[in-house]
């Protein structure tokens, strides 16, 4: 089951006509499309390694910056007005959600990847659609007691307040103003036939307070 989430971290003012096309695209056909079109980016859409090992990249045309580490994603906006972040903290069935084994990042172009395990891949992709973000299960979570809901556990962080917008879009809004500075939108997931599943967002401990309280973020598929 691949869970891809086609990321589209746009603030306001730099979203284009074109910006949102990627969520309308067939299930599959977005990440195939990225690949094909990423020998076409210019450079300053690569991945660069840092003398830590880390890796950075820009967006220009979404006015981000978006830094890779052992922790995660983290994005500030090229204004430096705010900044959010994303870890993987675990995976499994939706009722018995286990830990993750740390992954290194690891580049290519415009295209990263951090191996969590044998049976999970992480991985992400520099567009002019913004940054995209896709989960490749290899195989079933290892239980007792499986079910039919599988789920992406992560951790969100960051100046921005979170807020869901729909089963499958999650806004990112100034939380003194209200404002919505970025999304992360285009939930979908399909299996290994490209055969759509049905998935949604489920958001826990995001209140206003947030900031200084776990707030976790489910990518759930049934995979039934």
């Amino acid at each position: 089951i691949l869970v891809q989430s086609a990321t589209n971290r746009i603030p306001i003012e730099h979203m284009a006509p074109s910006a949102t096309s990627i969520t309308h695209l067939p299930p599959g056909l977005a990440p195939a499309l990225a690949k094909t079109l990423q020998d076409e980016l210019p450079a300053s859409y690569h991945l660069a390694k840092t003398e830590a090992g880390d890796f950075k990249t820009t967006n220009s045309a979404h006015g981000m910056h978006y830094a890779f580490g052992a922790d995660g994603l983290q994005v500030t906006s090229t204004t430096g007005a705010w900044t959010w972040g994303l870890e993987l903290t675990g995976w499994g069935y939706a009722d018995a959600v286990q830990a993750v084994p740390v992954g290194q990042p690891v580049a290519d172009k415009t295209r990263l990847a951090y191996q969590h395990g044998p049976a999970l891949t992480e991985w992400y992709l520099n567009t002019t659609w913004g940054l995209e973000q896709g989960f490749t299960l290899h195989s079933p979570p290892v239980t007792d007691n499986p079910s039919h809901q599988i789920a992406v556990e992560l951790a969100l962080s960051g100046t921005l307040q979170p807020q869901l917008a729909n089963e499958t879009s999650l806004l990112l809004n100034d939380p003194v103003n209200g404002q919505t500075l970025a999304r992360y939108t285009g939930l979908m997931a399909y299996d290994a036939e490209h055969k759509s599943l049905p998935a949604q967002m489920r958001l826990s401990g995001c209140e206003p307070e947030w900031v200084s309280k776990p707030c976790h973020l489910q990518l759930v598929v049934d995979a039934s």
